[in-house]
């Protein structure tokens, strides 16, 4: 993400797009955007978070922080704690369904060849 690209509307949207496709192609599931809790809008550095991304993998849910440094470097990271995200936690188990559905979107991508 250049730093100019910074200045256009809804770059944030599209850093955390950019990096939902990363973490899908390192074979997470990534379920969407959560709420980032009020005030985790920048961190050490003048890296500006960008949002939060619901992503599965191994049978747990985890909150990633997205977000990007002064360069435009895109970043995630997993949710410290629970007061990173407002209403969900940071790190929890699957449940059965959830982790069926997982593994049935993991049948799918490898019958797909992905």
């Amino acid at each position: 993400m250049p730093a100019p690209g910074r200045e256009l509307p809804g770059w944030e949207a599209e850093a955390c797009t950019a990096m939902a496709a990363h973490l899908d192609e390192l074979g997470w599931l990534v379920r969407g955007q959560v709420r980032a809790a009020p005030g985790l809008g920048t961190e050490p550095g003048d890296n500006v978070v960008v949002g939060v991304l619901e992503a599965w993998l191994y049978g747990w849910a985890a909150a990633v922080v997205v977000r990007v440094d002064y360069c435009g470097e895109i970043y995630a990271r997993r949710a410290y704690d629970d007061d990173d995200v407002d209403g969900v936690p940071a790190l929890r188990e699957l449940t059965g369904d959830e982790e069926d559905e997982a593994s049935s979107e993991r049948a799918r991508r490898y019958a797909a060849g992905q």
